[in-house]
């Protein structure tokens, strides 16, 4: 292997090792900053590992009433941590961008599925110059395809 072509391929492999992947859907949560780590330990002591299982086991009123009342975490925070793990189920946004979306008042699949990206482009700039929750935003083109993959999925959540 040529010295060049070896050292691309390291770089490479590098950044791939420590950049997380936008493109994931789902996260374990101690990578998740929306959960503070009393409510994350909480969760882990029912056995929920990942945004995936919260999802799961938050998926209806009654699920996240009962999950509520095991973990000590207030309801609403719930269905809050519900409708942003809701939100990774889009190919592409990851736990900063679900974050960034909900500051923006898009809580849900479904919230996402009725925007444009003419519409969202400038809510989430101005939202993130107040919040600073990313440093890289989404082009249109990102927006134009996380609203079809929204409106593809439909809602998880009852």
């Amino acid at each position: 292997m040529k010295p060049l072509t070896r050292q691309v391929l390291l770089t490479l492999a590098l950044l791939t090792a420590f950049v997380p992947a936008a493109l994931a859907s789902h996260y374990p949560l101690e990578a998740v900053p929306f959960i503070p780590d009393q409510e994350r330990e909480a969760l882990l002591k029912e056995k929920i590992t990942d945004t995936q299982e919260l999802l799961e086991a938050a998926k209806t009123e009654k699920q996240r009433k009962q999950l509520a009342k095991k973990t000590g975490i207030a309801e609403e925070v719930v269905l809050e941590y519900a409708q942003l793990c809701d939100l990774l189920r889009v190919r592409g946004i990851g736990p900063k961008m679900a974050r960034l979306f909900r500051l923006s008042g898009v809580k849900t699949i479904e919230d996402l599925a009725k925007e444009t990206p003419e519409a969202l482009a400038p809510r989430i700039k101005e939202t993130n110059a107040t919040h600073m929750v990313s440093e890289i935003l989404p082009d249109e083109g990102s927006l134009k395809d996380w609203i079809h993959q929204a409106r593809s999925l439909g809602p998880f959540l009852k």
